[in-house]
């Protein structure tokens, strides 16, 4: 708007600009004006505030015409401003009115967010200056539907966002684009991928009358969170077998009447999310022929037949009696565990130097716990699943269970294994400085190496008899606390956590014997293990300590096969080692390229004794 400019003047006095108005752009520059005066002038801002984005040069002038170069800063806020700059000569005044555009604003108030597996409405709010255009990045055109368009200034702008039916979170973008400049903005949705998890996929019964729950996680949920599925079974199957959902729907009771015949029966619960179906196979056993082990009873699953005997104990927790079947669920879980245990080297190679015992342990109600989604499960070693990939329980108690075998009573150097009725992927290993360890392994169903079999290399192969450290690297970029080097090095010398050192000198660390031979190529050093970047290393770019795969480094089965040998009472050097490990590294820990891998929980080290007691085994030793 042109604001007429006033001429205030004595007869004597005169004074007249070129402009009495000037019109910036946001992005600021530098004008000129010429000054016509008959005596001296000078220019003096109206406003203190206008000097911090205007500047003028020169400030005062003679009576003869003037030229007056005015710059100004760029204006990076949302809102016009203005200015006036009064000139005087004398008694004469004359006033320069500048004003400066608004710098173009397009921006978004939030640029992420996480929509939830049914999709709905979404609503983004924009500040805006300028007319843009909405673009949907082409991969999300199908499921991001723009349903309302823009109105002016501060506004909103809603989008429809479709149901996830795939099993993949997804990935979409809006883009902001101005018309008529180059400015925009961007929002990532992620959504969700369809879910639906049941803690067990298969429920036996006694004959008796009895219930079972099982726990039901799904991203298909109600408005109020909780699990948005439908249940259907056999019509036949009603006569004596029930459902009842809590009020949540995260919990499903199954009951069963009595079984008094000679058949036993089936059926199958379909649970359906969405478009996702999972099945429960539910079992009801007859009354007739049925053989349980009792809690505490155990069984020899292998003897050895070479040396005094290495000793491993399996144990299960959240097994309920109708697991404990002999040759049932139970007993087939820890016959696969002790063959997971041996399907790694050296532990192949050297299987006829172990003894293998299992212990039955039965719990009030199948599965375990989990702090974080509020179960709880009263299993006998209150097993519960923690932070992360952690595992918390009782292995004081395991040791009580082991301490139910007479030759094993109070001996130590055992290493006890124990199976968690569960899919859960997590880990973890209790570790003394007498040699007992407990390492705590769920029945993992994700892909391999994070299956079960890969925590049972990693937690009880690795940690448990191996004493090995992890080699993760969690923290890239952080260098070994000095607190924790010291820990290392005491557990060194109590023969532990070989696979790792604190220094990389040739001729200091501990698998210096290695170093330079022609048939271990692949030991160097890696920097990076014990979750930290720098300070600590490791001898091969990859192992089962790291990756999980069914690999451990050449140092890590030295020091495995030494102690098997110590355990077993035979002498055996390095260069007997060496000459009959015949083990090659897999082409995945040449090539660096494997994808990383959630770390499990970290090992609990204890530097003292468990004080174990004697305690008397109340059944019978079975042949």
């Amino acid at each position: 708007m042109l604001i007429a400019f006033t001429n205030c003047q004595d007869d004597d006095d005169q004074l007249s600009l070129s402009t009495s108005q000037i019109e910036v752009s946001s992005e600021g520059g530098e004008e000129s004006i010429e000054i016509t005066s008959n005596t001296g002038w000078q220019a003096l801002f109206t406003d203190n505030d206008a000097a911090s984005w205007i500047s003028l040069s020169p400030l005062s002038g003679n009576s003869k015409n003037n030229k007056v170069k005015i710059t100004f800063d760029e204006n990076k806020e949302y809102e016009e401003r203005s200015a006036e700059i009064l000139f005087k000569a004398g008694k004469a005044t004359q006033t320069l009115r500048i004003t400066q555009k608004m710098s173009e604003e397009l921006r978004l108030a939030t640029h992420t967010i996480v929509c939830e597996q049914k999709g709905g409405k979404l609503g983004l709010k924009v500040y805006e200056n300028v007319d843009y255009t909405i673009h949907i990045s082409k991969e999300a055109q199908s499921w991001i539907q723009p349903i309302e368009t823009k109105t002016l200034n501060e506004d909103s702008i809603y989008f429809q966002i479709s149901e996830n039916t795939d099993t993949l979170t997804r990935k979409g973008s809006i883009i902001l684009q101005a018309n008529d400049s180059e400015i925009s903005d961007t929002f990532t949705v992620y959504q969700q991928e369809l879910s639906l998890e049941l803690s067990s996929q298969a429920i036996a019964f006694f004959h008796t009358k009895s219930t079972k729950k099982v726990y039901v996680t799904s991203t298909h949920t109600t408005a109020e969170g909780y699990p948005d599925y439908i249940y259907t079974f056999s019509p036949t199957a009603s006569s004596w077998c029930t459902i009842e959902p809590s009020e949540d729907k995260k919990t499903l009771s199954i009951s069963v009447e009595p079984n008094n015949t000679d058949e036993p029966r089936a059926t199958d619960i379909i649970i359906t999310a969405s478009v996702l179906k999972k099945t429960l196979h539910i079992t009801q056993s007859a009354k007739s022929d049925e053989k349980y082990y009792e809690d505490k009873e155990y069984i020899q699953l292998q003897k050895a037949t070479k040396g005094k005997g290495v000793n491993i104990v399996l144990m299960g927790d959240g097994f309920t009696k109708t697991d404990l079947q002999q040759g049932g669920y139970y007993e087939s879980t820890m016959r696969q565990s002790a063959d997971y245990f041996f399907s790694i080297e050296p532990y192949a190679s050297y299987r006829d130097y172990f003894n293998v015992y299992m212990i039955a342990a039965e719990s009030e109600e199948e599965g375990v716990s989990n702090a974080n989604q509020g179960i709880r499960v009263d299993n006998k070693f209150r097993s519960s699943f923690g932070e992360g990939t952690a595992i918390d329980w009782d292995y004081k108690l395991c040791l009580d269970y082991v301490d139910c075998i007479p030759e094993l009573n109070g001996q130590p150097n055992i290493l006890s294994i124990l199976i968690l009725n569960s899919n859960y992927y997590a880990g973890t290993t209790v570790m003394s400085m007498d040699g007992y360890a407990v390492a705590a392994c769920p029945m993992s169903r994700e892909e391999p190496p994070l299956d079960f079999e890969g925590l049972i290399h990693h937690e009880a192969g690795g940690h448990g008899f191996g004493f090995l450290n992890d080699e993760y690297v969690y923290y890239e970029t952080q260098q070994l606390p000095k607190g924790i080097k010291e820990e290392i090095k005491m557990w060194h010398a109590a023969g532990y956590f070989q696979n790792t050192d604190v220094t990389n000198l040739p001729t200091q660390v501990i698998w210096k014997d290695f170093i330079g031979m022609d048939k271990y190529p692949a030991v160097g050093f890696y920097e990076g293990a014990n979750m930290y970047g720098f300070g600590i290393w490791r001898p091969e770019e990859e192992s089962c300590m790291d990756r999980n795969i069914a690999y451990y480094n050449a140092p890590s089965r030295w020091s495995i096969v030494k102690r098997i040998m110590q355990l077993a009472g035979e002498p055996f050097t390095f260069d007997d080692f060496v000459r009959t490990d015949h083990v090659q590294a897999p082409p995945e820990t040449k090539s660096g390229l494997l994808k990383p891998v959630p770390p499990l929980g970290r090992p609990i080290l204890l530097t003292h004794s468990l004080n174990r007691k004697e305690i008397k085994s109340p059944v019978k030793t079975k042949p």
